[in-house]
């Protein structure tokens, strides 16, 4: 623990990530992108809100909430108020300092309980130009074997709580 809150400290060093923090009246909201390929299994008007407790990054990030398009819940949500868990067992690995694509601050990855599909990958990146990218995915074979989890990115933008879902 005391490692990952190190690479954390380091991290925040050279960045302000508590900006991100969304406090109790925020949090980031957005919808699924459309293209196929980054929505495989979900419906194309989930939508997610997430809200990011920068300060316990390593320990409890935050929390998130889908609405609409949960059609893999029947009339539930995917997600409600499901608590984003960072895995333990990364604490010292050099997994936990994932690195890709162009325009990150930080990358994390947590589990996230569905409430009614199993467990998710919620990969997690800060963006340096104020918004958070969200990765879903859960593993899922079919009966030949072929990888038929649900995959889903998000684009969010910070909102109030509750994300204006009417």
């Amino acid at each position: 623990m005391g490692a990952v809150a190190a690479v954390l400290a380091a991290l925040c060093g050279c960045s302000n990530i508590s900006r991100f923090d969304t406090g109790e009246h925020d949090a980031y909201c957005g919808t699924i992108v459309a293209a196929p390929f980054v929505r495989q299994g979900l419906d194309r008007s989930l939508q997610a809100e997430l809200h990011l407790a920068t300060a316990s990054l390593h320990t409890d990030p935050g929390t998130l909430t889908t609405h609409r398009g949960s059609t893999r819940c029947s009339d539930e949500p995917l997600f409600q108020d499901a608590r984003l868990r960072s895995p333990s067992k990364l604490e010292s690995d050099p997994l936990s300092m994932l690195e890709f694509g162009q325009g990150r601050e930080l990358n994390f990855m947590s589990w996230v309980d569905s409430r009614c599909d199993g467990t998710y990958l919620a990969v997690v990146s800060l963006m340096h130009d104020d918004t958070v990218e969200l990765r879903l995915l859960r593993g899922q074979l079919d009966s030949s074997d072929r990888e038929v989890g649900p995959l889903g990115v998000f684009t969010l933008t910070r909102g109030r709580r509750g994300c204006d879902n009417d």
